[in-house]
């Protein structure tokens, strides 16, 4: 109430929209508030929430994706390193044209809905390339320019990572 009072005081009107400015004005005595919170009694985002205030915080919401972005690489890291490649070597060898990489996807998201290839893939740490061929009818070129990429790929979609999913489809 005090952030949408303030808003109304110092509102001009040859500046813009009054919603847009009480929004800003609003959202940003709140985010105040919370950080005042947390460092008097170190209350987390949670008890404010059982409390029964709602927040809406862009910033928030990104340090959190940003959070389990970070562990799900940490993940991938681990998964790869174990089929004897590093996230340089990934990042040196991912396919460059957009195209590619697009066909590459879509090749990896299909291969992690067959259990058949990836129980393969995981038991002995490569690609069934010929199996792969026959099955989605692409060439071996194709597989052998991409896969380590591949690989990646279809462990996201195999172990859900969710936040890795939605970064490497954008």
């Amino acid at each position: 109430l005090l952030g949408f009072h303030e808003a109304i005081e110092r509102y001009d009107n040859e500046k813009g929209h009054f919603l847009s400015y009480a929004k800003l004005v609003i959202g940003s005595r709140i985010k105040n508030y919370l950080k005042s919170e947390n460092k008097h009694q170190h209350s987390s985002l949670e008890e404010l929430l059982d409390k029964g205030l709602e927040i809406k915080d862009e910033y928030l919401e990104e340090k959190d994706d940003n959070g389990i972005l970070l562990e799900e690489i940490n993940k991938l890291k681990n998964e790869i390193s174990s089929f004897g490649f590093t996230l340089e070597d990934l990042a040196n060898e991912a396919p460059k044209q957009q195209a590619t990489r697009i066909n590459a996807i879509s090749l990896s998201e299909k291969i992690s809905k067959e259990e058949e290839l990836t129980s393969f893939m995981y038991l002995k740490r490569r690609l069934p390339i010929k199996r792969i061929v026959l099955q989605f009818a692409v060439t071996e070129k194709v597989i052998k320019r991409s896969k380590k990429f591949i690989i990646s790929v279809v462990i996201i979609f195999d172990k859900n990572l969710r936040a890795l999913r939605n970064w490497i489809r954008k």
